[in-house]
């Protein structure tokens, strides 16, 4: 929960980033102006989030209600802000509005610790924002803060958090050549590893650097066999992307976009011995795809770029960041109902809903959920249906 406060900042550095950022009018208030309003919620809440005993403390319910309905009201205003009313921040700004909403309605519903867990799990929200449009590595926030965290894999989270990724990298770095000495957890070992594939192949797209960090990692002593298997499939896939010639995104067209999601996406080759079979594939070309969006956000093809980022986004898979799929699914949906792509979001979206609610005991979806796709569905049948 030590990394919430920093969930807000995501959408204030991508605006400031974006190459054709929208206009925000003098009555509408400005994304940073929203951030500050957030920050002082959170900040207020700080010392009874960072306890159990606190925040399930039924004296402090009514404090603690208060604070969650602003920074609801206020993540309703994020999401509505035209500074972001763009394709490639859309969905991440719906994600935040949603999670937040539904910490809201768990704690007051009764399960308090549940919702003080979503409070902490926006962490991983963070890194995906972070990383969807990069401009090299930035300081939201001032680095001495990383004094506050004891450990170096903490204090690269908190680095990485923020978008200081190089700093970020070299703390990593030690961190995972330092195992098994520094008595890392294998979970926070693996997890370093992966910001680290992240870091080549979505943030610095270095198929080189990512070569010979990895193959330097494979030296580390008493790495899990697992882990093993990981890096050796990962390594290979950066070979793959070494080998090719990736055009660069500075003035690309729509048929080169249409030509490389026909190579990479449409027919992408798979690693079956890993975890995550095509994950640095999926990293690179997702990485690529924000970057066009971000500099041409009316492109003709923003309903076939969201599905595919969707795709990419559950191959890459909560191990590594939080799930924006659905999101990008149901904005491809909304918002361009007469594409082709729309009725590929909606069988995506369909397919993944049941499966979330399918088990042992069969498939039984919520009333909620069927009026939801019946919903969908409906708008993509009463439109005619073109290119």
């Amino acid at each position: 929960m030590k990394y919430v406060i920093l969930l807000f900042f995501g959408f204030w550095s991508f605006n400031a980033g974006s190459a054709e950022p929208a206009q925000v009018s003098p009555q509408q208030p400005s994304p940073k102006g929203l951030m500050d309003e957030f920050l002082g919620e959170i900040t207020a809440l700080k010392d009874l989030m960072m306890s159990e005993e606190k925040f399930t403390d039924k004296k402090n319910e009514l404090e603690i209600s208060r604070h969650l309905k602003r920074m609801s009201e206020v993540s309703k205003k994020v999401a509505h802000n035209p500074a972001i009313d763009a394709p490639v921040f859309r969905p991440s700004a719906q994600v935040l509005q949603d999670h937040i909403g539904e910490t809201e309605r768990v704690f007051r519903s009764g399960n308090k610790s549940y919702a003080r867990w979503m409070l902490n799990s926006t962490l991983s929200i963070c890194m995906s924002c972070h990383t969807q449009v990069t401009t090299g590595s930035r300081e939201l926030w001032s680095t001495a803060l990383v004094d506050n965290y004891k450990s170096e894999f903490d204090q690269a989270e908190f680095l990485f958090t923020i978008r200081n990724f190089s700093k970020a990298h070299d703390l990593y770095k030690k961190t995972i050549v330092g195992y098994p000495k520094n008595k890392l957890p294998a979970d926070k070992l693996e997890t370093a590893l992966e910001r680290e594939v992240s870091y080549f192949a979505r943030i610095n797209r270095d198929a080189t650097g990512g070569i010979n960090t990895l193959t330097g990692y494979q030296k580390v002593k008493s790495l899990p066999p697992y882990l093993r298997a990981d890096l050796k499939s990962w390594i290979n896939q950066f070979k793959k992307w070494k080998a090719e010639d990736i055009f660069e995104l500075k003035d690309p067209t729509e048929d080169q976009v249409k030509i490389f999601i026909q190579k990479h996406l449409e027919k992408p080759s798979h690693d079956q011995n890993a975890d995550n079979p095509n994950v640095v594939n999926d990293l690179y070309a997702s990485g690529i795809l924000y970057e066009f969006l971000s500099r041409h956000p009316k492109t003709n093809l923003t309903p076939d770029i969201l599905y595919w980022l969707a795709v990419c986004d559950r191959g890459v898979n909560n191990n590594f960041f939080f799930s924006l799929a659905n999101m990008y699914l149901k904005d491809c949906i909304t918002q361009y109902p007469k594409t082709q792509a729309a009725r590929k979001c909606y069988k995506e979206y369909e397919e993944s809903t049941i499966a979330s609610y399918s088990g042992s005991g069969g498939t039984h979806l919520p009333d909620d959920a069927k009026e939801e796709l019946s919903h969908l569905k409906s708008m993509i049948d009463d439109k005619k249906s073109g290119d």
